[in-house]
């Protein structure tokens, strides 16, 4: 039987290393070691319906991006946002 993979999310969560998958969204201070992660993922890796899923789940927001390395630059940039806020 085949392992199942990782959702994007998962991944992230899983090398973030925080306890609870809201934790992602909850905590503020989280927002540069998720742009660390996510810059370590190529776009290619998931599909752009996860990273929109990724993206709407870790900002709150709703984009009807349909292109993982768009919606993977969207996600960088607010996280990036984040942390300067």
């Amino acid at each position: 039987m085949r392992k199942k993979q990782r959702t994007l999310l998962e991944r992230i969560w899983q090398e973030v290393e925080c306890p609870y998958l809201s934790d992602l969204r909850l905590h503020w201070y989280l927002g540069e070691r998720i742009a660390q992660v996510v810059r370590q993922i190529p776009a290619g890796d998931f599909s752009a319906d996860e990273w929109r899923e990724a993206f709407c789940y870790l900002t709150g927001e709703q984009t009807d991006c349909r292109e993982s390395q768009a919606l993977r630059r969207k996600l960088l940039e607010r996280m990036q946002e984040k942390i300067l806020t």
